[in-house]
């Protein structure tokens, strides 16, 4: 299930460290997160980044350390690596504004 994006977005970059991981008493891993951008096996992966990237031109009510977090490239792909809610709503909305429906069967 989705989750319903209704208030400010608040950028956690701390929530998103390597962090450790206790398997048993013994042993613990330290682990980053595996950013989106990263699964290339797919094909497709790349040409949603491009999409992204591309279509998203500016926001607002998202905000990082009480300050609206600049729009640039970098800022973009964390979006776009850690928080699928907003990939998905930018790349849906990109789609309905170009006209493309992948639910419609041609």
């Amino acid at each position: 299930m989705k989750k319903k994006i209704d208030k400010e977005i608040v950028v956690d970059r701390k929530s998103k460290e390597p962090k450790w991981y206790e398997l048993n008493n013994k042993t613990k891993f330290y682990v980053k997160p595996f950013p989106f951008s990263q699964m290339t096996a797919l094909e497709v992966m790349p040409m949603m980044l491009e999409q992204f990237m591309f279509c998203l031109i500016d926001w607002e009510g998202i905000n990082e350390d009480g300050n609206k977090l600049p729009v640039n490239d970098d800022n973009k792909r964390y979006l776009y690596d850690y928080y699928p809610e907003i990939r998905d709503f930018v790349i849906g909305k990109s789609r309905t504004l170009t006209g493309f429906d992948p639910e419609l069967k041609n």
